[in-house]
């Protein structure tokens, strides 16, 4: 018995079984034209949203994004997660931080005076935190030996919004949205490490970050 494969399928098999990993990366950001405007010397960074979906690569967040801030201007004050979550609890503003990133996640309207009052009491002229508004990590469907279109290749993305608030007059003054994907070479490969592509998103973000 003769078992015939046309040209096409021959070089389809051969692409999914040894072709490259696609690494994609997106960003799109906005800057307030009243930016230049406004004095920051205080920069508060508070907790990652929707942490819970990805608790350990979601947590290199915060760390690396403070670090590219002193950097680049190391006479911002940036004040830690940790202090904010101390103020937040010894104020008893936590409820109301949540109710202003979700409603704000929502609506994109900024309550201006919750977000006065926080801003007061974390003692921070901007507020800074990301939240993941995405996340795919999809396994491998297929086999070594299948090579139909049909077959989905594995496949990691994350997508990550980055805020910056004005506290003293309740309005955006920075965003950042940024994805990474990485697809698998085959479909006999497994699916990426989901910290492959948080390092992507951050990466974008931390490109993009303003000068203050």
């Amino acid at each position: 018995m003769h078992i015939r494969f046309s040209k096409n399928i021959l070089i389809l098999f051969i692409f999914l079984m040894f072709g490259c990993a696609q690494r994609i990366s997106r960003t799109d950001s906005y800057l307030s034209p009243d930016f230049d405007k406004v004095e920051i010397n205080k920069i508060a960074i508070f907790p990652v949203r929707n942490l819970r979906s990805a608790p350990s690569e979601g947590r290199k967040i915060n760390p690396e994004i403070t670090e590219a801030i002193s950097q680049r201007n190391p006479e911002i004050e940036v004040i830690t997660e940790r202090k904010v979550l101390q103020i937040l609890n010894e104020e008893n503003l936590v409820e109301k931080w949540s109710s202003l990133a979700e409603n704000y996640s929502k609506t994109s309207i900024i309550n201006t005076s919750a977000l006065r009052e926080i801003g007061s009491a974390v003692n921070a002229d901007a507020i800074l935190y990301a939240e993941i508004t995405d996340m795919e990590y999809r396994d491998r469907e297929g086999t070594l030996f299948t090579a139909s279109v049909s077959d989905k290749r594995a496949t990691a993305k994350v997508s990550i919004l980055l805020s910056l608030l004005n506290t003293e007059e309740g309005f955006l003054l920075w965003e950042n949205s940024s994805e990474g994907r990485i697809t698998a070479a085959s479909t006999y490969d497994p699916a990426p490490p989901l910290a492959d592509v948080f390092d992507i998103a951050i990466d974008n973000i931390l490109d993009e970050l303003p000068e203050f």
